[in-house]
C-alpha cells in the first residue's frame, strides 16, 4: 500500500506543480504541452489509486494521500514560489501532518471504535437473549 500511497502523491503533486507552472509560461504551445503533462500525471494517479483501492480501505488510504498532497503542495508553494505561509496556513499543514501520524499510528494497533454490526449480529444478539 506504501508504494502506491507514495506513487499517486508524487503523480498529483507533480501533475499540480505543471498547472501552476503555466501560469509562468508565455508560449502557448509551451503552456498546452504543459498542461497536457499535467492531465497525463493525474490521469496516472487515478490510475494508481484504482489499484490500490483494489486491497486497501479507501478511508484509510484517501487519508494518506489527501494529507501528504496538501503537505507536499504547501512544501512547494513556499520554497519554489515564495508564497506566504500564513499562521493558519501552519496550523492546517500540521494537522495534516498529524492525520498522517494518527494513520500511521492507527495502522500499527488497531482500535475499533466504529465497527460494522450486520443484520445477523443482531439476530444472533436477539437470540442469545
Amino acid at each position: 500500500m506504501f508504494f502506491f500511497v507514495v506513487c499517486n502523491v508524487v503523480l498529483a503533486s507533480t501533475a499540480n506543480l505543471c498547472i501552476k507552472l503555466v501560469h509562468f509560461e508565455e508560449d502557448p504551445f509551451v503552456k498546452n504541452i504543459m498542461l497536457f503533462i499535467a492531465f497525463l500525471l493525474n490521469a496516472s494517479s487515478f490510475l494508481v489509486l484504482t489499484l490500490l483501492l483494489k486491497n486497501a480501505e479507501m478511508g484509510t488510504s484517501q487519508i494518506a494521500i489527501s494529507s501528504s498532497i496538501i503537505c507536499v503542495n504547501m512544501t512547494i508553494s513556499y520554497i519554489v514560489f515564495g508564497e506566504r505561509l500564513s499562521f493558519l496556513k501552519f496550523i492546517s499543514f500540521l494537522l495534516c501532518l498529524s492525520a498522517i501520524l494518527v494513520l500511521y499510528i492507527s495502522t500499527i494497533r488497531k482500535h475499533d471504535i466504529i465497527t460494522t454490526y450486520t443484520t445477523d449480529d443482531a439476530i444472533d444478539d436477539i437470540q442469545e437473549t
